[in-house]
């Protein structure tokens, strides 16, 4: 029985069933590739087309200390290094999602976090005509910080500094 004939489709098959898992993985949400971070799957799809071909023709000249010592390296540096960057580029906040903390830190009065998160809003938006009313806002809000800010009052203490002794060994006032 010749089981050659069958291990190229049945690894093919479990490389794009790993793929798909790997998708499913990093983008929890929608289980879909999403177009900005494309490249990131092209580039991991790429690598572990990589390490296959020189796994097999590691195997093929009769050389698999070399192939699973390729594969070995794939998994342990390469993968996770692609894995931490993508994990990096990534925000852990949904876009929309500034908007609602910019509003609630503007009902608890902490502007400068409520600035913070419209312009990171504004950073991931593309609507210019949004985008402009976000910056009339956070100029609203920066006038609010402003107003709402208490003049600094200083306190000063009468202090006794002292000068030369006179004779009697007293201080003079």
């Amino acid at each position: 029985m010749q089981i050659g004939k069958y291990t190229v489709p049945v690894c093919v098959g479990l490389v794009g069933f790993a793929i798909g898992r790997l998708t499913v993985v990093i983008t929890p949400m929608t289980g879909n590739l999403p177009s900005e971070n494309f490249s990131i799957m092209v580039l991991v799809f790429i690598l572990l087309m990589v390490a296959l071909a020189v796994f097999y023709i590691a195997m093929k000249y009769d050389q698999p200390g070399l192939a699973y010592m390729g594969m070995l390296l794939l998994v342990i540096i390469a993968l996770p290094k692609v894995f931490d960057y993508y994990s990096s580029t990534k925000s852990a906040i949904p876009p929309g999602d500034y908007l609602v903390l910019s509003k609630y830190k503007e009902q608890i009065g902490d502007y400068e976090s409520a600035v913070k998160y419209l312009q990171k809003y504004i950073d991931t938006n593309t609507d210019e005509e949004l985008n402009d009313e976000l910056k009339k806002m956070i100029t609203e809000l920066k006038r609010k910080q402003l107003a709402d800010t208490k003049p600094i009052e200083f306190e000063s203490k009468r202090m006794m500094v002292p000068t030369q002794k006179s004779s009697e060994g007293g201080r003079s006032p």
